[in-house]
């Protein structure tokens, strides 16, 4: 069983939750909020061999250097916010499209399609929603996230290098 890779993540996430607490408390502006969680996602994928993560933290990861490039300093006029964000998204889910083995490819985009859309929802709510647009509300949701890679995806069999793969196995059936 492959527990030990989702409980990793899942403690990663945890811990991103808890530093994005102390951070916001120190001062970080929200705006570096989907950097933030994009580098936690990465590092949890990363740390606990769960490959899944990937194609999220890159989606965030890229709309996170967008939203920063935005900024009163950053290099970008700030009244180009959306095709900034939706540059970012492209490509986090490029970048993703690119680190993806030929056998995960379309599960990886549809994880990252997943996560572009329930980020632009997030963020379009936000404005009628205003508990959307807190710190506590995304620090939460990572503590969520952690408790479902630990509790949930940690359950999942197979090798923590690479995910089962559906249909037949290659070579499956073929003799010499």
């Amino acid at each position: 069983m492959r527990r030990t890779g989702g409980l990793v993540s899942g403690g990663v996430l945890a811990a991103g939750a808890l530093a994005y607490a102390i951070a916001e408390a120190a001062g970080l502006l929200f705006f570096a909020t989907p950097l933030f969680v994009g580098i936690v996602v990465l590092a949890a994928g990363v740390a606990g061999r769960t490959r899944a993560l990937v194609p999220s933290g890159c989606v965030l990861t890229g709309w996170g250097v967008a939203t920063l490039a935005l900024r009163p300093n950053g290099p970008l006029p700030s009244d180009r916010g959306t095709p900034a964000d939706m540059v970012g998204i492209a490509v986090g889910l490029l970048v993703a499209a690119l680190l993806a083995r030929p056998d995960e490819a379309r599960s990886w985009m549809r994880g990252g399609s997943i996560t572009a859309i329930s980020a632009g929802m997030s963020y379009y709510l936000a404005f009628d929603w205003g508990r959307l647009g807190t710190w506590q509300a995304w620090a939460v949701a990572l503590v969520i996230w952690a408790a479902f890679e630990a509790l949930l995806r940690g359950r999942t069999s197979g090798s923590p290098d690479s995910p089962p793969m559906r249909g037949r196995r290659a070579g499956a059936g073929v003799t010499s």
